[in-house]
């Protein structure tokens, strides 16, 4: 981009140069500002970005502002295929929108705002997690997340595709643990609320198998 702003500069300077005994001095000095204008308009954009980029990278990765809280990524874009639920689509893998959209406009519930999990990420947290997760979602998300489970085969919209969208920011831990608690209460779908059936605990260990790629639960020896 300097380059491109050096050019221009040194072949305007030199034209007027050339031709200076033809051009007052004010005229000269209104292209210049004109040029400068234009290299202005050409660097801001990018300078921008590359500080937005910046700021996310410095942010803790499930913490992070969910996608669209200051700019719509054109992935997100209604169209077909989106629908409701914990990401539920009408084609699988697609990203739900309703959900997301109720959080744009609502705002997660106070009570789930701040949200930090309470277990670690350790290898028993995640196996009891994984445990969790085949007793409770898995028989519609499937055994690894890909929403391809037996009894969401005739659900319309079909179950999520988790494993698609683990990795998408608007997923942090705060949206996760308030999806699964509250289910499809606020948006309207049919997935069941677990807040109840669940301890909290067992939500954050079912969170850390998901993030930990979906591993098979031990086997009962």
């Amino acid at each position: 981009m300097k380059s491109v702003f050096w050019k221009i500069w040194t072949s305007f300077w030199s034209s007027k140069m050339k031709g200076s005994s033809r051009h007052s001095v004010a005229e000269i000095t209104g292209l210049a500002a004109i040029v400068l204008c234009i290299a202005g308009l050409l660097l801001t954009p990018q300078m921008a970005h590359g500080q937005s980029e910046r700021q996310q990278e410095n942010m803790p990765r499930d913490n992070r502002p969910m996608m669209g809280q200051d700019c719509c990524g054109s992935w997100m874009g209604d169209g077909p295929g989106m629908d409701r639920g914990m990401g539920h689509g009408t084609r699988r893998g697609m990203p739900s929108m309703i959900r997301h959209r109720y959080v744009m406009r609502n705002g997660l519930p106070s009570a789930y705002r701040n949200k930090v999990s309470s277990v670690s990420r350790s290898g028993i947290t995640v196996a009891e997690g994984a445990a969790l997760y085949a007793a409770n979602c898995a028989s519609c998300h499937g055994t690894q997340g890909y929403g391809d489970g037996e009894a969401g085969r005739d659900l319309n919209p079909p179950p999520a595709n988790i494993a698609h969208m683990m990795g998408m920011p608007m997923y942090n831990d705060p949206y996760l643990f308030w999806t699964i608690s509250e289910g499809g209460t606020p948006v309207g779908s049919a997935m069941p609320e677990f807040k109840e059936a669940l301890a909290e605990d067992e939500i954050w260990k079912i969170i850390a198998a998901m993030r930990a790629g979906f591993p098979a639960p031990a086997r009962a020896e």
